[in-house]
């Protein structure tokens, strides 16, 4: 039987009260009401949003239907908030496969719009100078998660994507970063 293709997005946004451009990533709540249990991790951060792809999905479409559930809009939705491409940040198509995207998102309105997942435990801003302080998640015991604040825990794949997002999508920091072309067509028809 083969795994199903894990597919995450990273988005970036700007925010000059911030320093510039920051990573949108979603913190890991104490509680899965999918899964009526606790969840794994709890305080540890990940992506803007991931999930597991359904039997027939292909990754975009996976991404579309993680975005509506984990953060209660539409993909479509904050298109007008957007002009760059989303562009794929990693690909894994090992024992178990992943595809993260990456996107900047310039107008930080679209974080007004947001209704994140009862599941989830609230949203941290990244700055670039924030990547050297985030540690494998995997080195924190699973069931009491992170317990301080300040510590900044994630998968070393999407440690892996964040560096990426902020490398290809906002290279100077500080400085506006490229208007990229569209690569994908990925927006389904509303």
């Amino acid at each position: 039987m083969s795994q199903k293709t894990s597919v995450g997005l990273v988005v970036l946004t700007k925010l000059p009260g911030m320093g510039g451009v920051v990573a949108v990533l979603q913190v890991r709540g104490t509680f899965n009401h999918e899964k009526m249990a606790r969840e794994s991790w709890p305080g540890a951060c990940q992506v803007t949003c991931h999930g597991g792809a359904e039997e027939g999905e292909d990754t975009i479409k996976t991404l579309e239907r993680e975005f509506e559930e984990e953060c209660g809009i539409r993909f479509s939705d904050i298109a007008p908030y957007f002009r760059s491409a989303m562009t794929e940040l990693i690909r894994k198509d090992d024992d178990k496969p992943v595809v993260t995207y990456g996107l900047l998102i310039e107008d930080p309105s679209f974080l007004k719009v947001l209704k994140l997942n009862t599941s989830t435990g609230g949203i941290h801003l990244l700055q670039r100078e924030q990547l050297n302080e985030l540690i494998d998640l995997r080195t924190i015991d699973k069931v009491r998660g992170v317990t301080d604040r300040r510590t900044i825990a994630m998968f070393p794949d999407e440690i892996a994507a964040v560096r990426m997002a902020f490398d290809i999508l906002a290279p100077d920091a500080g400085a506006e970063a490229p208007i990229l072309t569209f690569l994908t067509i990925f927006l389904a028809a509303a």
